[in-house]
């Protein structure tokens, strides 16, 4: 669980710099079943992980 929470402290700093609330909000969910140690849905909310990883790479910056 620490390791898992410690990389999703790390994808939020990189959500916040990148500008991709989308990851931000996948990171806040990780940090949300790890604080209620949830592991159903931590196994749950990690396997969307690819989905958010598309989401940032589809993003369209603002004004592009």
């Amino acid at each position: 669980m620490e390791e898992i929470e410690a990389f999703a402290r790390r994808l939020d700093s990189w959500a916040v710099e990148g500008q991709f609330p989308g990851l931000r909000a996948h990171a806040a969910a990780l940090l949300r079943d790890v604080e209620a140690f949830d592991v159903e849905e931590l196994t749950r909310t990690l396997k969307q992980f690819p989905a958010a990883c598309e989401a940032v790479f589809n993003h369209q910056p603002e004004g592009a």
